[in-house]
């Protein structure tokens, strides 16, 4: 396990680190991961995140590919609604870069929707517009959309 990982670890307790991305009837798969990733569930309770807060998910911490990786991640099944997304995703990113990541840590940044059912191809138009990025230093990403129960490989590859 790579020291940037280490680190997120000794910052997320340990009730707070899931095993695998499952939400909202989604799911990630880690098949094909060569290292155990840090997923932080964003819904637990000793994040001390409050409760009516927006926010993503899960947040991703990997060092796939020997590149250390942070993925905000929403998932949604049924109606997705792209504002929702991007607020939810953003929110997450702020928290991580406050409160977990090292002001010095090189990452690759991605934010991530996973969409159980349909989805209407108008929503996956609706966020590649400027509006729907995500801000992580001073730069803004587009939000990766993936089916859900692909793996976590192929996002981070």
């Amino acid at each position: 396990m790579s020291s940037f990982l280490q680190g997120i670890r000794r910052k997320v307790p340990g009730k707070c680190q899931a095993r695998r991305c499952q939400k909202e009837g989604c799911s990630l798969t880690n098949k094909g991961l060569q290292s155990t990733p840090c997923i932080v569930d964003m819904d637990c309770d000793e994040l001390r995140v409050p409760q009516d807060q927006k926010r993503c998910d899960y947040i991703l911490f990997s060092d796939e590919g020997g590149d250390n990786w942070m993925v905000p991640v929403e998932m949604q099944k049924g109606n997705v609604h792209a504002d929702k997304i991007c607020k939810q995703l953003q929110r997450g990113t702020d928290f991580a870069v406050r409160e977990l990541l090292s002001q010095d840590a090189d990452v690759r940044f991605l934010p991530l929707a996973v969409y159980g059912g349909g989805l209407k191809g108008c929503v996956a138009k609706e966020l590649r517009k400027s509006r729907y990025k995500v801000t992580f230093r001073s730069k803004r990403y587009e939000i990766e959309l993936r089916r859900s129960k692909e793996s976590l490989a192929s996002v981070l590859s």
